[in-house]
């Protein structure tokens, strides 16, 4: 991940994966993208979810590794605000799913508007 050609091809597969998604937002119903249904619900053959399951973790993978190749090696100035903003956010999304699974959504509607949208 660290060549420089792999850093260079990192820029096109950002690119065309961000037209890939744009062109397929308005036509790939969420279900597919969060296995929240099952493959006979979404009305596909049944070999097609093994297949789009492969086929989005490979994507996925490509993409963290282009990721990776423009992550630079040394420490930066911004290495330590990544760093603070990781151990902020990740917690702070744990309590809010956990209060949401817990029964916390009536008790965030009644904060106000604000609060159910931080939330």
């Amino acid at each position: 991940m660290r060549r420089a050609w792999v850093r260079l091809v990192a820029v096109p597969v950002f690119g065309c994966a961000l037209g890939l998604a744009s062109w397929a937002a308005p036509r790939v119903r969420p279900a597919w993208l969060h296995h929240s249904d099952s493959v006979q619900e979404l009305g596909a053959a049944p070999s097609t979810g093994p297949v789009l399951t492969l086929g989005l973790f490979g994507r996925s993978a490509v993409l963290a590794v282009c990721f990776l190749a423009w992550v630079p090696r040394r420490r930066t100035r911004c290495t330590a605000l990544g760093g603070g903003t990781l151990y902020g956010g990740l917690p702070r999304g744990f309590l809010a799913r956990g209060a949401l699974s817990a029964g916390g959504r009536r008790f965030i509607r009644g904060c106000g508007s604000r609060w159910v949208r931080w939330w």
